[in-house]
This record gives C-alpha cells, sequence and structure tokens, in this order.
C-alpha cells in the first residue's frame, strides 16, 4: 500500500507546486494585463481561480498567458539573412 500512497502524494505535490507557480507568475505579472490594477481584491480572485479561469475563458487564458511572459522569451537575430 506505501507505493499507492507514495505516488498520490507525489501527484498532489505536483500539481500544488504548479498551482503556485502559476499564481505566483500571474500576480508578478498582473500589471502586464488589462485588468485594473487598483482592485485588489479583484486580483486575488484572478490570481487564485487561475486554472479554471484559463479554462474556461480565452479572453483570460490570453490575459494570463501576457502576465506569465517571462520577459527576455522572445528571440532575435543578429544575423543578415541577405549574406
Amino acid at each position: 500500500q506505501m507505493p499507492g500512497n507514495f505516488f498520490g502524494t507525489a501527484a498532489f505535490l505536483a500539481l500544488a507546486v504548479v498551482y503556485a507557480r502559476g499564481c505566483r507568475q500571474f500576480w508578478d505579472g498582473y500589471s502586464r494585463t488589462v485588468y485594473k490594477e487598483d482592485e485588489a481584491s479583484q486580483k486575488a480572485v484572478l490570481t487564485l481561480g487561475w486554472p479554471v479561469l484559463r479554462a474556461l475563458s480565452s479572453t483570460y487564458r490570453a490575459e494570463f498567458d501576457k502576465a506569465t511572459k517571462t520577459k527576455g522569451t522572445t528571440t532575435t537575430t543578429t544575423e543578415d539573412p541577405n549574406q
């Protein structure tokens, strides 16, 4: 019975880490969204409810993606394509 309990606990912990990471990234990037910065309760609800909101709303999904996009993820090339 130990392996089942271990894997259940590991799965729960993995989901908790993913959830916490999503919360943190959205909270930190909230200013990049169209949502009002001065609405603390709205910010909390949108942050804590991210898994459900992201699954159900394409608008929220786009804003979540903007908020969680890390700085410097765009790639730039320095090569001249004409060479």
